[in-house]
């Protein structure tokens, strides 16, 4: 018995330390949101965007921004006329390098999200582009204890296929809770996440 107590001790303490590493690296992230290396960011990711549309070599992201690799999720999202025209990342990465992942991601915005239309080269001066920062997922009981403008979610079906849905891309409410009906039984997840657009 002392065991058992023993260990479901340790692993709530682990699963509480590894709340709180995600929490501390994503208050690091609000912080960098708030800053000129921001805006340096911004405009990189615009510059990839624009060289990966031309399929012309991305310059190299010379910035000191804060972790994510193993904590956080990233997110790109493009904006046009204020509809979703793609969205790409993870929150398992197979890469540590910022600068990887964002090219990896930029580029299946762009080319891979079949559920928009592809944006044409002469469109992105017309678009926003968005970069998600996301704490690991949490599970829910009930859609309607999520905050849509505070959270993202992640709709897992039965079948292991997942919808992640970033602050960028939400619609209302009522066209969350659809999705959950359209998928039949299916598991909800929300995270916190920071934007930087």
């Amino acid at each position: 018995m002392k065991l058992i107590k023993l260990l479901l001790t340790l692993t709530i303490t682990i699963s509480c330390g590894n709340l709180y590493a995600s929490s501390t690296a994503l208050e690091g992230w609000d912080t960098f949101s708030r800053t000129g290396n921001a805006v340096i960011l911004k405009g990189w990711l615009r510059n990839a965007a624009k060289s990966l549309l031309s399929r012309s070599d991305v310059k190299s992201l010379n910035l000191k921004a804060p972790a994510f690799y193993g904590e956080l999720g990233l997110f790109i999202t493009f904006v046009k006329d204020g509809k979703v025209r793609g969205c790409f990342g993870a929150f398992s990465h197979r890469s540590s390098s910022l600068e990887t992942c964002l090219k990896r991601y930029i580029k299946g915005a762009l080319f891979s999200d079949p559920r928009y239309a592809q944006l044409e080269p002469w469109e992105l001066d017309e678009s926003e582009i968005i970069l998600t920062i996301a704490d690991r997922p949490l599970e829910v009981t009930d859609i309607n204890d999520i905050d849509i403008w505070k959270n993202g979610v992640l709709i897992e079906s039965e079948n292991q296929q997942s919808t992640v849905i970033v602050p960028a891309e939400y619609r209302t409410g009522s066209a969350i809770r659809s999705m959950t009906e359209k998928t039949g039984h299916c598991r909800i997840y929300r995270f916190r996440a920071v934007t930087i657009k």
